[in-house]
């Protein structure tokens, strides 16, 4: 386990770097209610494209739901977009109208692919919940091929590797994002309110230079991580049997 701590501290074979050096980093989609999109495979056919929204991920997995899940929440935010017109009535129409309902074409490029991170930053009361998706945990081959070519909204930061960089370990690249989301960016919205997509530009980061070192330090991250999961979950477990001991200790004492 110490392993990890001593490479990144020992400094050696170590390249800083800023985000904006191996990701474009861009927001997602200014839908306007009422669109569809489309994207072109290679033989030129035309393939309808999903938009993912906040509701498309299980927050606490940092997964995407499921095709059934999804279709449901874009139904009740068909239902949503409805009622709020019908309770605010006629309005004076704007020129942005005229391209409501529209079927639009998505270029290739912003399509969301298994190497993207996405990351997320919306207000709930005072509360400001950030959220960073890795797609390679998301999305399996068969689900990718299930829910077909995929875009997502502009409540969205989109950081998509360079192609200069593909020859990095992505989920090396994720869990460093990882890191970010959890650790860098609560600090930026507490001194900016908001995080925007040249904030996170110029955020610095150290990568190894070599790759099976990424891949090696991605693992032993994963050990961390499934080492703490246990013994979190080991603890909760012996809090819930004093608990019951606890009950059942007037039962052992009074007869």
């Amino acid at each position: 386990m110490l392993f990890f701590y001593f490479f990144m501290s020992e400094g050696k074979n170590l390249r800083k770097v800023k985000l904006d050096d191996v990701f474009s980093i861009k927001t997602g989609l200014l839908e306007l209610p009422g669109d569809e999109y489309y994207t072109l495979d290679s033989s030129g056919n035309k393939m309808n494209v999903r938009i993912l929204r906040m509701g498309s991920f299980d927050s606490s997995r940092r997964k995407i739901k499921t095709k059934e899940q999804l279709e449901k929440a874009e139904e009740r935010l068909l239902e949503y977009r409805k009622l709020r017109e019908k309770r605010s009535g006629p309005r004076k129409e704007k020129k942005s109208d005229q391209r409501v309902g529209e079927k639009k074409l998505i270029d290739f490029e912003k399509l969301i692919s298994k190497d993207d991170y996405v990351i997320n930053t919306r207000t709930l009361g005072e509360e400001v919940v950030i959220n960073g998706y890795s797609m390679i945990k998301s999305l399996s081959n068969s689900e990718i091929e299930t829910l077909g070519p995929l875009s997502i909204s502009h409540h969205f930061i989109v950081l998509k590797p360079r192609k200069s960089m593909l020859n990095l370990h992505a989920p090396f690249l994720h869990m460093m994002l990882d890191i970010v989301v959890d650790k860098v960016l609560p600090t930026m919205v507490e001194s900016l309110g908001v995080i925007k997509a040249k904030e996170l530009k110029d955020l610095e980061i150290q990568i190894p230079l070599d790759y099976n070192d990424q891949k090696t330090l991605h693992e032993q991250y994963q050990i961390l991580e499934e080492d703490c999961e246990r013994a979190s979950l080991g603890l909760e477990n012996f809090k819930i049997s004093m608990i019951q001991e606890k009950n059942n200790l007037p039962n052992l004492l009074i007869l």
